[in-house]
């Protein structure tokens, strides 16, 4: 026990994690006069924020009303794709087996992803999922408060909402019903400034929150494919030159007495202080090639290239039970998109292959991976797999019938290390990925047809202006039916956790 104790206190991930759960328990206790508690939610409401949102607003109000238009357009066209979609996917539970769940709970973990299908709820790691729905909370709720503004709504104040260790906002304009308060004014709202407000404006204000986060999900991917092709065209300067961060025994490089922590500052007289330099300096190596490779350390080293083993089929699928994939976080977060829209796989390592070129053998062992734990995916896996071994057979045919007197590829047989810039880079990107994918993710939701959601509330507003004589029943029923396949949803996924 003293031992697991331990190890959580020196792992510094844990150990942030703890820390941060202390101060916000200090900072609850300390304001808890102006905390209110409803079960496990912690609320408190404040009129700070108020004066940003009204310079905001005021920067161009008729901008920000023709977007927060478009919103609601668009937000009916989500709040019914959303039902139908969640409708869908909770009748395949029924009858298709292993199908995936539309609905499924995002909650942090301590440090790795988690798969809803196993662990009964799509898991992301603390920071990244602390980043990301501060994000998405403050984008949704300013744009909320923002348009009420617009509209000249006057916004109450401000709400913070603490779920267990969950984070939450609410921004509530003056007359509408405090979600976390008894339903108990019925007449009284009719005549509130809210509830007097021109339905359309109404409308704009609710749609304006999930609205936000789309937009912010769609600028954040045209960053992130912009990132992609601006990266795939840098160039990366170490001052040490190429580190060596691995040299595979009976190699050439091991041979020569090259060792990983060394840094390769030349190839046959040519520097190699960036990566360009160096992918230059390797471009068409050849088996029986002599080359120089000057160190930091340890001076110049003369080794004679090999031919290339990669070459050969033989050897890859004899091993091919050998191949070891380690999962990056954003490949679990492929796997939920993928189960959604086939081809997002293939589509993100196209991305991958422009910045760090291509590298067939990690496909493989990605889809291999995806085939071992995700059974739904099973028949694209198996597909993607059969592929890439013929791709690698091709070349393989290739190799063999290189003529008598060509030269095979020459091979040395080190791994090098990639530039803390590059890797500075590869986290920010996967942090916005993350950030966008919990966007698309979390906002729509909020539009799906529930009273108490931005969605349920838009349906009211439509209903009781074209329809007030069915308002309440078909809210009412639209809102149970939904919330039942919620509940299914979740526990389909209860099941095949116990289980």
């Amino acid at each position: 026990m003293e031992s697991t104790v331990a190890a959580l206190l020196t792992d510094l991930n844990i150990l942030s994690i703890i820390i941060f759960l202390l101060i916000a328990v200090a900072v609850l206790w300390r304001d808890r006069e102006n905390i209110e508690r409803y079960s496990i939610v912690f609320v408190r409401r404040t009129q700070k924020g108020i004066d940003f949102l009204d310079r905001v607003a005021g920067l161009g109000p008729r901008a920000w009303q023709v977007w927060a238009t478009v919103g609601v357009a668009a937000g009916f066209i989500i709040l019914a794709l959303m039902f139908f979609v969640v409708l869908y996917y909770t009748l395949r539970l029924f009858f298709v087996p292993d199908t995936t769940v539309a609905v499924a709970p995002v909650l942090p973990t301590a440090s790795t992803f988690t798969d809803p299908m196993e662990a009964g709820y799509l898991g992301i790691p603390f920071w990244y999922f602390m980043i990301g729905i501060t994000v998405v909370l403050v984008v949704h709720e300013l744009m909320h408060g923002v348009i009420a503004r617009v509209e000249e709504f006057e916004v109450e104040y401000v709400g913070l909402i603490l779920l267990a260790v969950i984070p939450g906002a609410f921004v509530q304009p003056a007359g509408q019903r405090d979600f976390f308060e008894p339903d108990e004014n019925g007449e009284q709202e009719k005549h509130s400034p809210w509830d007097q407000g021109h339905w359309m404006d109404r409308l704009r204000v609710l749609g304006a929150g999930p609205w936000a986060n789309v937009t912010a999900a769609l600028i954040l991917a045209v960053v992130l494919v912009g990132g992609a092709a601006a990266l795939g065209a840098m160039d990366f300067t170490m001052q040490d030159g190429i580190e060596i961060t691995q040299v595979q025994n009976g190699t050439p490089a091991d041979d020569a007495g090259l060792e990983a922590g060394m840094h390769i500052i030349s190839i046959d007289g040519n520097e190699t202080y960036s990566f360009r330099a160096y992918r230059e300096a390797t471009d068409g190596w050849e088996e029986g090639q002599d080359v120089s490779l000057g160190t930091a350390e340890h001076g110049t080293f003369d080794v004679t290239l090999t031919a290339h083993p990669q070459a050969g089929q033989e050897q890859l699928v004899t091993n091919r039970s050998d191949i070891e994939y380690h999962p990056a976080p954003v490949d679990y977060l492929l796997v939920v998109l993928e189960q959604r829209r086939s081809g997002t796989v293939d589509w993100y390592e196209r991305q991958v292959e422009r910045i760090e070129g291509e590298d067939i053998e990690r496909e493989l062992g990605r889809w291999m991976w995806i085939n071992e734990n995700y059974e739904v995916l099973g028949e694209r896996a198996e597909q993607r797999v059969t592929e890439l071994e013929q791709e690698l057979q091709e070349r393989q045919t290739q190799d063999e019938e290189i003529d008598e007197g060509a030269v095979a590829p020459g091979y040395l047989g080190i791994g090098v290390g990639v530039p803390a810039m590059l890797r500075t880079l590869l986290i920010l990107g996967q942090l916005l990925f993350i950030v966008a994918f919990l966007n698309i993710a979390i906002g729509p939701v909020n539009l799906l047809p529930i009273k108490g959601l931005d969605g349920g509330w838009m349906l009211s507003i439509l209903l009781d202006r074209f329809a007030p004589a069915h308002e309440q029943r078909v809210t009412r029923i639209v809102t149970l039916i939904t919330l039942g396949m919620i509940i299914i949803n979740f526990a389909f996924l209860l099941i095949r956790f116990v289980l």
